[in-house]
């Protein structure tokens, strides 16, 4: 609490400092006053009505000594417009406020473009949303924007205010141009947004196989790596991977990672655009403890179909996307599997050939995204998004004996995760101030596993099977309004209701011989809760700088309880000087449902569960500040953060959570805090593109049951995190690609000692535990190289992608187990996998 304290009263302290930075002052305060001392300084006159300047302030610098400028900081400031009269006599009178809304569309494909920066002299800049959508307050009867995208022409344009019009901009392409001739310094600006915001196609990075994963852009942001080595899912500053809120089109995905987590759900064709979230959460989204990952689906281009297939080591995919009815009805799909299933299936019937023991395994993934869009007018559109994917693991065992009584034995079983998702949005720009948009969805995720015995014989016959299913669905519904409610202030208003079913297990088991048939079920509790919420978030900007605050209050109700949480928010963004910006930030987040990873089963069987009556929902505060400079092409950011975790929950080592009915007393809950040190710098030198990024974290947890409660590193504790990338372009169309990755061990728990005892009888293995996370795992690091070409053809263009991953074979661990040394002793031993392996994928695009 002290800490938290004492960084208010420096977060406070600054925004004073920073309100008042910018040198001597002529006069600051009231207007009134201030016209008193112009008249005197200046030697003119002001005529006006007192209630247009009542409880008016102003601040006007000794730069702005020459009346012109003093008249402009009088427009900028109040809203006051003016007219003179012969030498010295000045009239006074209220400025007409003029807003102006846009959309910016490629000139190509009518495709959203994201992230631009739109800029007026006299305003911060302003940044396209994930709609290509942006708002202007201005003054007078036209104004001139300057607009900047790297991927598109530079653009300077002249807009009409008067009749408040709503305008459609579109872009040409950089790579469609044959000169650019135009250098803008908005390139060079630092955006007033405390997100990370990633470009999907901006720079390819190549994953194992030469898989072009959207997301492997976000593993390379300080502060975020994968759990641990060969698992799902993403730990950020030392969350678990429960605590990341991943949303497709604004629908909440739960499982983003395919294949031991080797690549992500998101195919990097289809995607329009990422942002990060980790710093500061939208208020609407602050019902996850560590970030909010808003992924955001091309709309499909409206003038022509264009087509897009890739055929990999892994896997294979297509990507088609066109108008059904040009510049209104546009369609977007993709889809992908991998197929290593069916070739390693050959292999393995030949190695079975001559074994008694015939086993086959097949494993594969898939995904399957689609999406509508529908331009109503200047001001409606709706559109649907779908997605359904999931992993597949299949194996079958057949062993055979040739004796009298013809034995036979066959096992078989399968393990697989399932992703469902669609929603419909409906969006609406009411005027130029106000913008309308509300939105309905549906998301399911499940897991089933099954497995079977048969042993036959003359005479006899014995078989046995289990299932085991879990999973959970929702139902969403929520509406938000955008306000631009004065010229430097943005307003962000909703609500919306959630409608949770969990399914936290249900097992069968059933067996059968020649004396009796056994058929069991165990089920547990069906449990559906509800979560409502409103919140309100504004923006507001200032000398170059903006503040952002908001609040969220939220209603849980589930078995039992009803929780009701009210979680503030404020950040500051301030610019030290044209090339240097200082951001802070204080956040609250709560959860009220969480990831219960199950630490007694040999296979990666989570369930998702609600808070309950006994379980309260889990929150944090996070304190954050971050430096960036950015110079020509160099960048450089050094952050720090301290996050305070109430009513975190741990599984008991030994319990038996997916057999049990009371679940809950098998769960540990605590306080935790992680805290850390990000930094970054990024170049372009010719034709050398150079990224890296480092991060020094520590997450730690005191549970109750857990190390006698003291505390302890969690298994999310990484220290040191360093990511590299290198691109150098060799021509125009082809460039090489290197990239680096270097992270801690995790901690986890493992037996000190083991010794054999008789217990009523028999003997029996005992270990013993020094403590929780009591080793640490080696750390992992992999260096992979790739060649990427791009060529043009008459008709198509091509992408050639080759490359080696983990170059020098490094064998990185995933699990341990306690085995035997050469002389028979107990010792820990690792298993690795990922070998040195090659990369090879070709894109055709039409």
């Amino acid at each position: 609490m002290r800490s938290i304290v004492s960084f208010l009263f420096v977060f406070i302290s600054f925004i004073t400092v920073a309100q008042r930075n910018g040198g001597d002052y002529l006069c600051n305060g009231n207007l009134r006053a201030c016209l008193d001392t112009i008249s005197q300084v200046k030697g003119v006159s002001f005529n006006y009505k007192s209630s247009l300047i009542k409880r008016k302030q102003i601040v006007l610098l000794e730069k702005h000594q020459d009346l012109d400028s003093i008249l402009y900081q009088l427009k900028l400031q109040c809203s006051i417009d003016h007219k003179i009269y012969g030498d010295n006599v000045i009239n006074l009178y209220p400025l007409a406020k003029r807003y102006v809304s846009g959309t910016l569309l490629d000139a190509a494909s009518s495709e959203r473009i994201v992230g631009a920066r739109i800029s007026l002299e006299w305003q911060s800049t302003v940044v396209t949303d994930a709609n290509g959508m942006f708002r202007l307050f201005t003054f007078g009867d036209s104004i001139e924007v300057t607009i900047y995208h790297p991927d598109y022409q530079f653009a300077r344009l002249k807009l009409s205010t008067v009749k408040g019009e709503t305008y459609i901009i579109r872009l040409e392409e950089v790579a469609q141009l044959a000169a650019v001739g135009v250098t803008s310094k908005d390139s060079l600006k630092l955006g007033l947004y405390s997100f990370d915001k990633i470009d999907p196609n901006k720079r390819v990075l190549p994953t194992i196989g030469g898989e072009t994963d959207a997301l492997s852009e976000v593993k390379f942001v300080p502060g975020v790596q994968p759990v641990s080595f060969g698992q799902q899912g993403l730990s950020i500053r030392g969350g678990s991977p429960d605590q990341n809120f991943t949303l497709l089109d604004g629908i909440p995905i739960y499982n983003t990672f395919h294949l031991l987590g080797l690549f992500s759900i998101f195919n990097s064709e289809s995607i329009s655009s990422i942002d990060l979230h980790k710093d500061e959460q939208p208020a609407k989204f602050a019902n996850r403890l560590s970030s909010v990952i808003q992924v955001n689906l091309k709309n499909g281009n409206k003038q022509k179909t264009e087509a897009a297939a890739d055929i990999g080591i892994l896997s294979s995919g297509i990507y088609i996307n066109g108008p059904i009815v040009k510049e209104k009805l546009s369609f977007s799909l993709s889809a992908r599997r991998t197929y290593a299933d069916i070739l390693s299936l050959p292999l393995q019937r030949f190695s079975n050939r001559n074994s008694p023991q015939k086993s086959v395994s097949k494993l594969w993934s898939y995904d399957v995204f689609g999406k509508l869009h529908y331009q109503i007018n200047k001001g409606n559109e709706l559109s649907l998004t779908a997605y359904n994917g999931g992993d597949q693991l299949d194996f079958q065992s057949k062993f055979k004996l040739e004796d009298n009584l013809n034995t036979q034995e066959e096992s078989n079983g399968s393990l697989g995760w399932r992703n469902s998702v669609i929603g419909l949005r409906w969006k609406s720009l009411l005027g130029s101030r106000v913008y309308f948009s509300t939105e309905v969805s549906t998301s399911s995720y499940q897991l089933r596993f099954n497995d079977g015995y048969t042993l036959s014989q003359v005479e006899n016959e014995i078989s046995n099977s289990s299932s085991y299913r879990n999973g959970l669905q929702e139902l969403r519904l929520s509406t938000d309004i955008d306000i631009l409610w004065r010229r430097s202030n943005m307003l962000k208003i909703g609500l919306g209701v959630v409608n949770y079913v969990f399914f936290p297990f249900e097992r069968n088991y059933s067996a059968t011989n020649d004396i009796s048939i056994v058929d069991t079920s165990i089920v547990s509790r069906q449990y559906q809760s509800q979560e409502y919420y409103a919140f309100a978030e504004g923006k507001s900007y200032f000398n170059g700088g903006s503040i952002t605050y908001g609040l969220r209050a939220a209603q849980f109700t589930t078995v039992g309880r009803t929780y009701v949480r009210l979680l503030p928010k404020i950040s500051l963004i301030q610019p030290l000087n044209k090339k240097s910006q200082l951001r802070l930030g204080v956040t609250t987040a709560n959860q009220f449902v969480h990831l219960v990873p199950n630490n007694n089963l040999g296979l990666p069987v989570d369930i998702w569960l609600p808070v309950t009556n006994t379980l309260t929902p889990m929150s944090v505060t996070q304190l954050s500040t971050k430096f960036i400079r950015k110079k020509n092409m160099l960048r450089l950011e050094l952050g720090i953060y301290s996050k305070f975790y109430n009513n975190i929950i741990e599984h008991q080592t030994g319990s038996q959570l997916l057999t049990s009915s009371d679940w809950e007393s098998n769960l540990s809950v605590g306080s935790g805090r992680a805290y850390g040190l990000e930094s970054l710098v990024e170049n372009t030198i010719k034709k050398i593109q150079l990224y890296a990024a480092y991060s020094y974290s520590r997450s730690r947890r005191t549970m109750e049951g857990i190390n006698n409660g003291y505390e302890y590193f969690s298994k999310y504790d990484r220290p040191h995190v360093l990511s590299a990338v290198t691109q150098y372009q060799l021509t125009e169309k082809d460039k090489l690609v290197a990239s680096f990755t270097y992270a801690t061990g995790n901690p986890i728990t493992v037996p000190t000692s083991r010794y054999i005892t008789l217990i009523n009888g028999e003997e029996v293995v005992v270990e013993e535990f020094s403590g929780i996370n009591n080793y640490r795992m080696p750390a992992t690091h992999h260096l992979d190289i790739s060649y990427i070409r791009n060529r043009s053809h008459t008709k198509f263009k091509t992408t050639t992608v080759l490359g080696i991953y983990n170059v020098y074979n490094r064998l990185n661990p995933f699990m341990t187990f306690v085995g035997l040394d050469e002389d028979a002793n107990p010792e820990l031993k690792l298993r690795s996998f990922l070998p040195i392996m090659p990369m090879a994928k070709i894109i055709l695009k039409l």
